[in-house]
């Protein structure tokens, strides 16, 4: 997952605490916001804005639901969130648990997030093929070429 595609899930997903999120989601998520708290607290010491707490609002429910979706994506209850209240010890077990890869496959909370690059193919009729992806091996191409026409199909490529 890209960064902006993050960006968008965070958004699109700010109360979407079934699921799974994928180490590159929920570290990009963390990122952006982040950088976006750190540069509103220095607008706000410079010119006495709110624009921090409610960015800082704004946020709350979406961290919340990415790092719940995180512990899922690790098969972890999202209650574990309540770590947070042992100080110190249980922010370290959090960051060590989102620093984790994926579980491989399905697990209790879903299937695993797709991977990058995801691949949207539209096809027209067998010979066209229109694709947004990085790099397809062969396999993928042959399997494409012999779908039926008007079909829409996500391809996970795996690395």
């Amino acid at each position: 997952m890209t960064f902006k595609q993050a960006i968008q899930s965070g958004f699109q997903n700010y109360v979407t605490f079934s699921g799974r999120a994928s180490r590159s989601e929920y570290w990009y998520w963390t990122l952006f916001v982040f950088l976006s708290a750190f540069v509103l607290a220095i607008v706000d010491s410079a010119l006495g804005t709110p624009f921090y707490a409610i960015f800082a609002l704004g946020v709350f429910l979406p961290n919340l639901a990415v790092l719940v979706r995180r512990l899922h994506d690790r098969n972890k209850s999202g209650w574990w969130i309540l770590l947070f209240l042992i100080p110190l010890i249980g922010a370290v077990i959090l960051l060590i648990w989102t620093l984790l890869p994926s579980d491989n496959g399905a697990n209790d909370y879903g299937v695993e997030p797709v991977p990058d690059p995801i691949t949207e193919v539209i096809l027209d009729d067998p010979a066209q093929v229109t694709a947004q992806v990085d790099t397809q091996p062969v396999e993928v191409q042959a399997a494409i070429a012999a779908l039926p026409n008007e079909a829409l199909v996500s391809v996970q490529l795996e690395n």
